[in-house]
This record gives structure tokens, sequence and C-alpha cells, in this order.
């Protein structure tokens, strides 16, 4: 008994095409909920640098901003931004801190505002002051072998798995619900 197989070796038109092609396609990037926060990270303009105040103050004032952090905000909880630390038997190495007290590289993150539109979430971040100690920046090779010891600083670990997106999102839902546990 032979059977006849009607979607088995043949081609099917993919549905979502047609939106895709229409531009009406929806992705994660646009989809818009009910209550959803926009959320914006603060980056630091310098290589290398001490962050030594960060005044969020009259952000949280403005209207809209439900919830800022800041190093003050995160604990010291060593991890890494490669979230695919499955590909290495013994996982990547996990050497950075969420808002450190010291940013080596130009667009590190030093704050996060979780406002209701992503307007608001600018103007925040336009309202947060950040004082930074200026350090010595390594450009190339051979400056950096006589500045190997101020260079790299970290204590590195492998210790344990972080994904820095899941933690802005946890402190930021305490602190904008901060009645939920």
């Amino acid at each position: 008994m032979e059977q006849t197989l009607r979607v088995v070796g043949k081609r099917l038109p993919n549905k979502e095409n047609f939106d895709k092609v229409q531009g009406k396609a929806e992705y994660c990037a646009t989809i818009t909920l009910p209550g959803m926060l926009v959320g914006k990270l603060l980056h630091s303009p310098h290589a290398h640098a001490r962050v030594l105040r960060v005044d969020a103050s009259r952000a949280e004032r403005l209207p809209g901003v439900k919830a800022v952090i800041s190093k003050k905000d995160s604990p010291k909880k060593i991890f890494t931004w490669n979230v695919m630390t499955f590909q290495l038997p013994e996982g990547e190495l996990q050497d950075m801190y969420l808002f450190d007290e010291v940013v080596r590289y130009p667009g590190e993150p030093v704050a996060a505002v979780a406002a209701i539109n992503e307007e608001v979430a600018r103007q925040a971040l336009d309202l947060i002051e950040v004082d930074y100690e200026v350090l010595p920046a390594v450009f190339s090779l051979m400056r950096q072998q006589s500045l190997r010891r101020l260079w790299y600083t970290r204590i590195c670990s492998k210790t344990s798995v972080f994904l820095p997106v899941r933690f802005l999102v946890t402190v930021m839902w305490k602190k904008t619900l901060p009645n939920r546990t």
C-alpha cells in the first residue's frame, strides 16, 4: 500500500514572504504592547576613564521615566557580553562588570533608562550627568607595552554565566514595581 504525501518532498509557499515584501511583517523590534517600556543606554565618550559620579536625579524626575540604573544599582558580578558561551568547552572568559567604575572603550555603558517611549528615554539620557577622570588609553601596540599594568586591571573569573540584558530587565522591573518580589 503506497501512500501519497501532500507535503513531504513538495515546495510550499512561505506565508511570511507576502508580509515581508509588502512591509507588513512584524519583528521583535517593531512590536508595541500596552504598558511596554523603552530602554536606552548612556555610553561613555572616553576610551579609558574612571567613572567618578553618576547623577541621575534629574532624569528620574522626568515625567514618563520609570527607572534609571547605574553602577550604584548593579552588583559586582562578573560576566561577558558574549551570549554564545556554550561554544567553548570551558565557557567564554568572564571579565567584565555591568556599569563598572572604569570604562575601557568608547561606548561602554555607564547608565540605563527605562521610559514610556523613545523620546522620553532620550531626554532622560541627556539629563544624566557623569563625571569622568580620563585615564591613559592604549591606541598602539608600542604604547601598550609601556602601559601593560594600567591597561587591564580586572580580575578574571569563570564562576558564572550572566546575561546583562536579563539583569537590566530584572533591576528595572524591581525599580519600576517596588511592591513586587
